[in-house]
């Protein structure tokens, strides 16, 4: 198989996995099963830091590059978003109607985000080979080390 397609496909399986994430949380928390939420939502932060950090510092200094400095800042900000709900949900002790909310809306954002940064695949695969396979690497470190999303220091995370 390509790099291409072993990076394209990496990066769709990522993306199916925090979709999954997501949707998952919102469920548990609109049936009121709030310790499941919590667990999926530790579960999610596990899971998702690898993706979150190539992203960050992989992929989007090349959107950037193409779709220009608000565009992208506007993806970090998103991520800082969808971590705080994340983080709330996690060590929340209790859980109100208003945090409930503001967890629900948090993965709204976290959905729609997931379905939009997916597009920016199109930036990966056009990249020459070379770039490709070393981004690809990158992506497959970042995986053997293991990183929650929490514990990352990249933007305003």
């Amino acid at each position: 198989m390509s790099t291409e397609n072993r990076l394209k496909r990496a990066f769709v399986e990522d993306h199916r996995k925090l979709t999954r994430g997501y949707r998952d949380i919102r469920k548990a928390l609109q049936a009121d099963a709030v310790e499941t939420a919590k667990q999926l939502a530790d579960d999610l932060d596990r899971m998702a830091g690898p993706h979150i950090e190539f992203e960050e510092r992989y992929l989007y200094p090349v959107v950037e590059e193409h779709r220009g400095e608000s565009y992208a800042a506007n993806l970090y900000s998103e991520h800082s978003m969808i971590l705080q709900a994340i983080r709330g949900l996690k060590e929340a002790q209790t859980a109100s109607e208003e945090q409930k909310s503001q967890w629900l809306r948090g993965m709204d954002e976290g959905l729609r985000h997931a379905a939009t940064c997916g597009t920016l695949l199109s930036y990966l695969v056009t990249l020459p080979e070379q770039e490709q396979d070393r981004l690809l690497a990158h992506l497959e470190r970042l995986r053997n080390r293991g990183c929650r999303w929490s514990e990352l220091r990249l933007s305003d995370n």
